[in-house]
């Protein structure tokens, strides 16, 4: 997931809409906490939405 990403550039905020993906598992909500804390890293805040509650759920623990 991260190849998609270009995380040298200056941005201030991004939000990631999963409205219409489907995360089935621990490792893609791994994935998505990677590319939210090598944002977070180079100083933008991130915003993700569209995360539906069974989700929320798995990516708390």
């Amino acid at each position: 997931m991260n190849y998609k990403f270009n995380f040298k550039e200056d941005v201030e905020f991004v939000k990631i809409d999963l409205t219409h993906a489907h995360l089935w598992d621990q490792s893609a909500i791994a994935a998505l906490d990677k590319v939210v804390l090598n944002f977070r890293r180079n100083g933008a805040e991130v915003e993700i939405v569209g995360l539906d509650n069974s989700l929320e759920d798995l990516a708390s623990h």
